[in-house]
Formats: structure tokens, C-alpha cells, sequence
């Protein structure tokens, strides 16, 4: 079994964030790999905590106009009053947060009620499988080696103990490079209740 690209990941998170408009808050912002996704009708902040990835994204960022800020800050504490964003948007984010309940109670604390959180992400394989031991048994070399990954995580279930109510969950698998042992992603995407 292949799963999906890394090239179609990105275009399935364009497609996820092409329709997002307001003010957009991208966690873990990279070197400015989304960008492309935006256009006129979002002031988009990218928070980035890694220094070398933040220069790059400076770098990606200048000459658009809907750019409002690159910030060197964490997930977990976001700079930013309460309710300050219509959206908040990740690739690949919380599997290598310090603390993924902390980062989703942000995310959910900076959203405007009725605001948007949309991610794409590798997840927790099935209770019980094969892929799900290979997860836990790689998981502390990835957190050491590879940015703090941790491929056994659970982001759905957290973002849901956050507060969020699910709008968008489709699951499907990416690429690794390993034969027949492609990741578990989704695309997710929730809604910050009103009231």
C-alpha cells in the first residue's frame, strides 16, 4: 500500500485553506510552504519558533500584501488576546508541539467564536494494529531526531477535548518512503462554538 504524496499533501491543504478569508493565524508556519494557498481577502500572521525556518519564512513573506506578521512564538503560548483570529491554520504542527492539550486550548483561546481551526495532520494508527506498535516504537527517535515528532499522537481527540466541534474528517494515508508502511493523516477541520 502507497499513500499520498508529499505533493499532494500540500495541495490538499490548499484546498482546505484557499476558501479560509478574515484574520488567519498560521501555527508553526515553516518556511512559508502555505502561502501560496492565500490571496487578497486574508491578513494572514505566521508564528514560527525554529530560527532558521522563521528567516526562511521572512524570506517567502515579503512582497505579499496580505501578510501581516512573522513572529517567533510558541503553540502553546500564542501572543494574542482572546478571540483575536477568524481562523488558525497547521500542516503537520501538533505531532511536534511540547504539549498538544496546551497548543489546542490556545488555538481555541485566540479563535473568534464561530472561528475555524483547519489542519492537516499524521495521527495515531488503529488501537492494536501493526503500524500503531511501529508508531510507539519509533516515536523516541522521532521526538529526538526529527523536530519533536511524535507519530503516535492523537490530534483529533484533542482538538475535540479542546472545545472544537468537528465540521471536516477525512482520513487518508502519505507516502513515507518506507514500503508498506505509509503514515495515517486527516484533514481536519472544527468549529469554535458560538455560545
Amino acid at each position: 500500500m502507497t499513500g499520498v504524496t508529499r505533493d499532494e499533501l500540500r495541495r490538499r491543504a490548499f484546498g482546505v485553506f484557499a476558501g479560509i478569508r478574515g484574520r488567519v493565524l498560521e501555527v508553526g508556519a515553516g518556511e512559508g510552504e502555505n502561502l501560496g494557498a492565500f490571496a487578497g481577502e486574508v491578513s494572514w500572521t505566521g508564528i514560527e519558533p525554529d530560527d532558521r525556518s522563521r528567516r526562511e519564512l521572512e524570506v517567502a513573506a515579503r512582497g505579499r500584501a496580505f501578510v501581516d506578521a512573522v513572529l517567533d512564538a510558541r503553540c502553546e503560548a500564542l501572543p494574542f488576546s482572546d478571540a483575536s483570529f477568524d481562523a488558525v491554520i497547521a500542516t503537520l504542527v501538533f505531532c511536534s508541539v511540547t504539549d498538544v492539550d496546551a497548543s489546542f486550548a490556545e488555538v481555541f483561546r485566540v479563535l473568534k467564536p464561530g472561528g475555524t481551526l483547519a489542519c492537516v495532520e499524521h495521527v495515531r494508527a488503529a488501537e492494536g494494529s501493526a503500524r500503531l506498535l511501529v508508531q510507539n516504537l519509533a516515536t523516541p527517535l522521532a521526538a529526538r531526531w526529527d523536530g519533536n515528532c511524535h507519530w503516535n499522537r492523537d490530534p483529533v481527540s484533542a482538538a475535540r477535548a479542546a472545545g472544537f466541534h468537528d465540521v471536516r474528517l477525512e482520513s487518508f494515508e502519505l507516502d513515507t518512503g518506507v514500503p508498506f508502511l505509509p503514515a495515517p493523516c486527516v484533514v481536519y477541520v472544527g468549529v469554535k462554538p458560538r455560545f
